[in-house]
């Protein structure tokens, strides 16, 4: 005997809840999803480089900064000086980075590439250290404004575009390296630290400040502009006065020297990089 194309001795309860068919729904719903996500990714990756800096002015523009948090000079000052903490950790973590000499630029415009799996150094570490800095420096920039919504929706949604690159690259790595990054991901997390594997990830690693700065002397100096810009834009809605303050002034002239500065080190072929 026959019930809706399925034998007796198939429970309806089976059939809906724990049946093959149901997980093969549930599975091509998930495989969906991820598809979606890892598309997303893609497209986040292709167009970092100018709506990102868009994201952040329209977050900017979509409240005033407060005066003082909770009318508090002294909450104010203290979360100023942990967007500080944030953004400068952030950099602090690129910078580890690109000390080891590990990282070469091979993701493009267009999509992510890797022509080797890095594990060694800040690798050991996290499986995404550069995206966990940059979630740290902009949760910094954020924080910085003042307003609690664009803290919370600008934080929330840069967590979410960097967890869909993230994916993408996961399938990407996933396909050209099989088990061995199937390997790799049972080890280390996919955006936290393990510091515990420290020990492990510098074995045999030298690290350079030289190749740090010149690697990634373009971050520190967007994350120093971006510090500069909320302050100025901070000043300047609560008093209406749109000049410059000394600080952000003194953070832009800085970078505007240290650019320079590591533009023409980086295009003296004299000077050799060591470590």
């Amino acid at each position: 005997m026959r019930f809706s194309g399925f034998a007796t001795n198939t429970s309806i309860l089976e059939i809906c809840s724990g049946g093959s068919y149901y997980q093969a729904i549930i599975h091509s719903h998930k495989a969906y999803e991820m598809t979606y996500l890892i598309r997303l990714g893609q497209f986040f990756f292709k167009t970092r480089n100018y709506l990102f800096p868009i994201l952040v002015l329209a977050l900017y523009a979509m409240r005033p900064p407060q005066s003082m948090i909770f009318d508090s000079a002294l909450v104010e000052s203290a979360s100023d000086t942990l967007a500080i903490i944030l953004v400068t950790t952030g950099v602090f973590i690129r910078f580890m980075v690109m000390g080891f000499g590990l990282v070469r630029r091979d993701g493009n415009q267009k999509s992510a590439h890797a022509s080797a799996l890095f594990t060694k150094g800040m690798f050991g570490l996290s499986r995404n250290p550069l995206y966990l800095g940059n979630i740290l420096i902009y949760t910094g920039v954020f924080m910085l404004h003042g307003a609690y919504e664009v803290f919370v929706i600008g934080t929330l949604l840069f967590v979410f575009i960097y967890t869909t690159i993230i994916l993408s690259e996961e399938a990407y790595l996933s396909k050209t390296f099989g088990a061995d990054y199937a390997a790799y991901k049972a080890r280390v997390p996919r955006l936290r630290l393990r510091l515990k594997n420290w020990p492990e990830a510098k074995k045999d690693m030298s690290f350079s400040w030289a190749k740090a700065l010149l690697g990634e002397y373009n971050v520190a100096t967007q994350a120093a502009l971006m510090l500069a810009f909320g302050w100025w834009y901070e000043v300047a809605r609560q008093s209406g006065d749109a000049a410059i303050p000394m600080l952000s002034a003194m953070l832009i002239a800085s970078a505007f020297v240290f650019v320079l500065s590591m533009r023409a080190i980086k295009h003296d072929k004299s000077i050799r990089l060591r470590g």
